[in-house]
């Protein structure tokens, strides 16, 4: 059960993780359209996920996901 709990938090980081880069990437095309609701959405969406992820991933947890113990 631990595993899977593991698995579901990982999954949480590294998805929070990727949307981040992504509005990053695509933050000049939406500026560009004058798609600030969206804009604000992305925000709102990542800010909540990332406090999720603070929450709920402890800092030994956090240390496992980014594989820091191999490097």
């Amino acid at each position: 059960m631990k595993k899977i709990k593991l698995i579901l938090k990982g999954m949480l980081f590294y998805s929070s993780l990727l949307l981040t880069m992504m509005l990053i990437m695509g933050i000049e095309s939406i500026i560009e359209q004058d798609c600030y609701g969206l804009l604000f959405a992305w925000i709102l969406i990542l800010v909540s996920l990332w406090l999720i992820c603070k929450k709920i991933i402890s800092e030994k947890e956090l240390y496992i996901l980014t594989f820091s113990k191999y490097f």
